[in-house]
């Protein structure tokens, strides 16, 4: 790393590394901007500052001097191996050779990249004279003052973006410093060690770094800021393919060694391919590159892109990521072997929603999308070509080919079966479309493909449409309308629409029915806790069902916490229960019968709906998971100590519901708490409730970090019971606040705030639960605001039970607690059949089947005090 200027002052000095001898400079040369001055290298043999490198060299300048040899160049006359690099340099030194003369390179194996030469270069043949003099494999941004940026006979594979300049100016630096962007965003640098260049006294020059690898911040964000790029390759952020250069600049970086492993690319505009002469295959398969990112063609048409005297062709040459939504059109392909949309498949990869049109000869074979695939997958691309031993979608092999159409025979059957693969498809043996085909018709049966086909991520999916113009297929390039979307969803799944709006209608009727629970419903019900309820059982749902389906984090990754809303307006109850019960009577001397009495009363309002649930999770079980009676009944004790709520006491059970742990840590929490609280009502509600509850609070944040392991064991007990111990006494807590605010008196004004203040914190609270960090701290400050959100909801002082419905609280009232409880089973059978199936679809049917099991719950729980109030009589 060179940290200042340096000055040679014409002392003579030999190069770096010795060719002839195999001995190469492999290290990395950072000049972080710096120049050299006065260089004078003079030798029989081959002249410059590195006379052999295997290794990189960047970010250096060589200002002046003189460099004379046999062959000469300004930075390296010889390289060893391929992976040589010499990045973001330039030469002003005056180089002589006597057969050959490089401003930056003679003979360069590696890589050349945004390199400008400003010397003067002869040599006494007048030949082999430019920026690079002799051989070049792979160059990119390379600029000559002069005429000639290669020697005329230079042999060179690959060259990008390369050209002789007459002035250097201002505009001139700013196309150097857009290429620095571009090695960032394609990885060659990264934003921290970039240099950039600049003009000073009107000199182009390198802009010197400092020794904290940092530019002054205020003039590198004023003067560079618009070169470090905003698409940084997530998949929020993609690269922005948007012109032929990006995509070749692509296929170089890929070539270059850089899979782009999780990153994202996105085609922005339709591109023509017709100026490029020499291409070369992103993921270049002689050299073993391959493309591991993903690439969304984006309903963008890639057309005229022509390629020959190459091996392995086609517009990607090995890929093992995603590649999809592209359209290929008037290709045209001469190689030994070659797949339009790619060449080879390594690993899982997976093409899917591609076209391509055109022609492709092989003399070996070829397939229209790929030639060898045979651990990858192929779903619903279609093809129309002409050519010589090319198959429609795969030539030799593939793992699945499904929804895949063309105009010839799909595969070569004899190919496929000597690879044993799987091969899945309408007609393998082809002529599925012809071009009379190509219509409307087919456009909308390839849509439906999208939403049928399982194993496609329809959401990635651009939809295709007939271009009636060009008489063409193409993807949709406005994008995919939603009313599209649903139109062809509800096409392909008439069925499931039916039973899906019987089932509403059935659920309505039901609602309708049993009207009659509103004359049960205590007036004084506070219908904003009703609706949460509701609320918060949904998110602890859907936390569940995520947890199953190991997709988590795209639902309420923190919807445990609704656990902690239910234990403290228990607890809120509890205190109003016991502190009405000691204003009528003092503490009875039996206080256990009290105790009793009241932890009956709380099971008997669950009792039915538990019940009723544990017997749909038992058939349920019963049927999927036992393939006989012995194993049923061999697992049958595990089943009595979750039916009479024991799993916090300790005892193992088989975990029917998923969500019986709760109740049972809430029972033994009542036990525990009722008859403290009946016989010391006062220090209790005032003084232990909010200590102890803030002290276990903090017993569980120190030991676990969040308030996700119910069944960690404390040696005395389960986490599960401590929090719900705490939760109850906040709920305790929050009843002596609430009766404090309701003792005062609020104006308009007061209530629209406070109003105003309850919204936003249940705001905060759900968006917590579905955005926040799970399994962290952030879960007790999410306890905290759903504290401070009960005390003003409780209190009543404000406005929002206005604006809600007696009927729509009573039915939140009624079918939260069925919803909480009848969920879990359907998590223990339900996810092997629907893992394959695009998640919101899946999810789609956990929650058709969630509300048919609340209706038939909620019947079963009726019935049984029908049978009870019977009996009584």
């Amino acid at each position: 790393m060179q940290n200042t200027n340096l000055n040679f002052n014409n002392i003579e000095i030999s190069p770096i590394g010795n060719a002839l001898e195999g001995i190469s400079f492999a290290g990395t040369y950072d000049g972080r901007g710096h120049y050299i001055e006065n260089i004078n290298i003079k030798t029989n043999g081959d002249a410059a500052l590195f006379n052999c490198i295997s290794g990189t060299i960047c970010n250096l300048g060589i200002e002046s001097g003189n460099i004379e040899g046999a062959c000469a160049a300004g930075f390296v006359s010889h390289t060893i191996g391929t992976e040589a690099l010499l990045y973001n340099c330039y030469n002003k030194a005056i180089v002589h050779g006597v057969h050959r003369a490089g401003g930056l390179a003679d003979s360069f194996s590696g890589n050349l990249i945004n390199c400008v030469n400003l010397g003067e270069c002869t040599t006494d043949s007048g030949e082999y004279v430019g920026a690079v003099s002799y051989y070049l494999k792979n160059g990119l941004y390379i600029y000559n003052f002069g005429e000639c940026v290669f020697g005329k006979n230079t042999n060179i594979e690959y060259s990008l973006l390369c050209e002789n300049i007459n002035q250097y100016n201002e505009e001139f630096y700013k196309e150097l410093n857009m290429n620095v962007k571009n090695t960032i965003q394609y990885g060659l640098t990264d934003k921290e060690n970039a240099v950039f260049w600049k003009i000073k006294n009107g000199n182009l020059t390198l802009d010197i770094k400092d020794q904290d690898n940092a530019y002054n911040e205020r003039e590198y964000l004023d003067e560079y800021g618009e070169y470090i790029p905003q698409n940084d390759g997530s998949e929020k952020n993609p690269i922005r393919i948007v012109s032929e250069e990006d995509i070749q600049l692509l296929s170089f970086f890929t070539n270059l060694g850089n899979s782009f492993e999780n990153q994202f690319f996105r085609q922005e505009e339709d591109i023509d391919m017709s100026s490029v002469t020499n291409w070369q295959t992103i993921g270049k398969v002689d050299d073993d590159k391959i493309f591991s990112g993903e690439y969304n063609g984006n309903g963008k048409i890639i057309s005229n892109l022509e390629i020959k005297n190459i091996n392995y062709a086609g517009l990607f040459g090995r890929i093992s990521g995603e590649i999809y939504n592209i359209a290929l059109q008037n290709i045209k392909i001469e190689s030994m072997d070659a797949g339009g949309i790619a060449c080879i498949g390594t690993g899982r990869a997976f093409i899917y929603n591609c076209t391509v049109e055109g022609t492709i000869n092989a003399k070996n074979i070829a397939g229209g999308i790929s030639n060898e695939f045979p651990n990858g997958n192929i779903y619903n691309c279609w093809t129309s070509l002409d050519g010589k031993n090319v198959y429609g979608i795969c030539g030799t092999s593939a793992r699945t080919i499904k929804s895949c159409y063309s105009n010839m025979a799909l595969v070569d059957d004899k190919k496929i079966i000597e690879n044993f693969v799987q091969f899945v498809s309408e007609d393998s043996k082809g002529n599925i479309i012809s071009e009379e085909l190509i219509s409307k018709e087919f456009a909308q049966f390839l849509n439906e493909q999208i939403i049928k086909n399982k194993y496609l991520p329809s959401e990635k999916c651009c939809l295709w449409k007939y271009d009636n113009e060009n008489k063409n297929i193409v993807t949709n390039k406005e994008g995919i309308s939603t009313l599209l979307k649903l139109q062809i969803w509800l096409n392909c799944y008439k069925k499931i629409v039916i039973i899906v709006t019987i089932i509403l209608l059935v659920l309505i009727f039901f609602i309708l029915k049993f009207r009659k629970f509103r004359k049960t419903t205590h007036n004084k019900r506070n219908k904003t806790i009703d609706v949460l309820r509701m609320l918060f059982a949904i998110n602890i749902m859907l936390l569940h069902w995520g947890q199953f389906m190991g997709k988590e984090e795209l639902f309420v990754p923190c919807g445990y916490i609704g656990v902690i809303f239910f234990y403290m307006v228990s607890g809120f109850y509890l205190a109003e229960y016991v502190t009405n019960k000691s204003l009528i009577q003092e503490t009875s001397k039996d206080l256990y019968i009290e105790t009793q009495e009241y932890i009956w009363k709380v099971i008997k309002k669950i009792l039915p709906y538990y019940l009723g649930a544990c017997l749909l999770s038992f058939l349920a079980v019963s049927i999927v998971k036992f393939d006989n009676y012995k194993n049923l009944l061999s697992n049958f004790h595990m089943f009595i100590p979750e039916i009479f709520m024991l799993q916090m006491a300790g005892f193992p059970t088989y975990a029917l519901l998923g969500t019986e742990w709760y109740l049972s840590a809430f029972i033994i929490a009542l036990v525990v708490l009722f008859p403290l609280l009946r016989k010391f009502t006062g220090i209790m509600t005032h003084v232990i409730a909010p200590f102890l509850s803030i002290m276990i609070f903090g017993w569980i944040a120190h030991e676990c970090g969040n308030l996700m392991n119910a069944g960690f064991w404390t040696e005395i007990c389960y986490e599960g019971v401590l929090r719900a111990i705490a939760s109850i006494l906040a709920g305790v807590t929050c009843y002596e606040i609430v009766n404090s605010l309701r003792k005062k008196q609020y104006k308009k004004l007061s209530k629209v705030c406070m109003t105003i203040i309850e919204w936003l914190i249940w705001i905060i609270v759900v968006n917590g639960m579905i955005k926040g960090e799970k399994y962290s701290s952030y879960d007790f400050v999410l306890a905290l605001w759903i504290f401070i959100g009960l005390c003003i909801t409780l209190s009543g002082i404000t406005y929002t039970n206005k604006f809600i419905s007696q009927l729509v609280s009573d039915f939140c009232a009624k079918l939260s607690i069925p919803l909480f409880l009848c969920h879990g089973y359907l998590l223990l059978i339900l996810p092997q059949y629907v893992e394959n199936i695009e998640k919101w679809r899946a999810l789609a049917i956990f929650l058709g089947l969630v509300s048919v099991t609340v209706i038939i719950d909620c019947i079963f729980a009726k019935g049984l005090m029908r049978i009870k109030d019977i009996v009584k009589k």
